[in-house]
């Protein structure tokens, strides 16, 4: 399987969700998913396609790289392991 370059960041998109006071129930089928399935995209459970993706950011009102991680990027360590 190949691995897709972009992966949503699912605690973000609930974070994000949330601060609009947008319920799972009345979210996803915006966005074209079930609630059960956004709830697992949220967790991390599993990915979404290009096609959700921007389906969610469109709803949450913000752009695709703000709720998706770049998988070909180097991951920079956290602030925390700088100073040790």
């Amino acid at each position: 399987m190949k691995q897709q370059r972009f992966q949503i960041d699912g605690p973000r998109v609930r974070e994000l969700r949330e601060r609009l006071g947008l319920r799972q129930l009345d979210f996803a089928p915006r966005c074209g998913l079930s609630p059960a399935a956004l709830s697992n995209v949220e967790l991390g459970y599993r990915g979404a396609s290009p096609r959700v993706i921007v389906a969610i950011a469109r709803e949450l009102g913000v752009g695709f790289d703000d709720i998706t991680i770049d998988t070909m990027k180097p991951r920079r360590p956290p602030l925390g392991a700088l100073s040790a």
